[in-house]
């Protein structure tokens, strides 16, 4: 975000992994090339919506002519694994969180609140973990264990968070802090004077075929109703090209 300078040349793509490598920048640049666009990526891995709602009023501070967030099923569940959530924005939490969510996640709230208050504190989980790998207590990255391999061929195609999403055993339920998130960011980026447009990640064919409990359509109704409903531009791709297995990185 700070090495972004402001102007309304920007249309920053958010989002997890599937931002990260699904959208070309350099690509979109080209294209949009007579109109000076830049598409700067701001994204993380294994993150979801909520940590771009927490983020809007910085997005929105780049001054964007529009947004891109790349939404997929485990960005908007609800069942929420906040130790992915690396931002805080204490004025966002009371429309992000429902009452009784805050005092659920009351520990990762109170982590929030001292990283907005210290510099320190706010990254005190990277600096923890530089640490034990400067004093050899752990390897930076952990290679996957030959079980976790198997396990991971027999969930089918996807990434782990993908796969995780579509096995989990406890449906998703909506409203809840991820949608509302999207929502947020829609409306700060209106208010701004700019907009959100959200682009459904495509999926795998195999994907379709293992969602044995109806996720990806329960997904899916609610991010059209969100869209309807906040005046978002929803774009899916799968509507526009006929993908292959092959199209699929993962």
């Amino acid at each position: 975000l700070r090495a972004t300078p402001p102007g309304r040349q920007n249309m920053p793509v958010l989002g997890n992994s599937i931002a990260e490598r699904g959208i070309d920048e350099a690509l979109l640049a080209e294209r949009f090339a007579a109109e000076g666009l830049r598409f700067p990526k701001l994204t993380l891995a294994g993150s979801a919506a909520l940590t771009f709602g927490f983020l809007a009023d910085a997005v929105a501070d780049l001054e964007p002519r529009a947004a891109i967030f790349v939404a997929s099923g485990p960005a908007l569940s609800s069942n929420l694994e906040l130790d992915r959530v690396h931002t805080y924005d204490v004025r966002a939490v009371g429309e992000l969180f429902s009452p009784a969510g805050i005092l659920d996640s009351a520990g990762f709230h109170a982590g929030g609140f001292a990283g907005e208050l210290h510099v320190f504190a706010r990254h005190r989980r990277a600096l923890l973990r530089a640490a034990l790998v400067r004093l050899g207590l752990r390897p930076w990255k952990r290679d996957p264990t030959e079980a976790e391999l198997a396990q991971a061929r027999e969930r089918g195609p996807g990434d782990e968070a993908w796969r995780a999403w579509l096995h989990h055993p406890i449906p998703d339920s909506y409203p809840n802090s991820n949608t509302r998130a999207l929502v947020r960011l829609g409306r700060v980026l209106r208010e701004r004077g700019s907009r959100l447009i959200v682009l459904d990640a495509p999926l795998h064919p195999a994907a379709l075929l293992a969602d044995a409990e109806g996720r990806i359509d329960a997904y899916r109704k609610q991010l059209r109703s969100i869209a309807a409903a906040e005046g978002l531009e929803l774009l899916a791709p799968e509507q526009l090209v006929e993908l292959a297995p092959q199209d699929f990185a993962d």
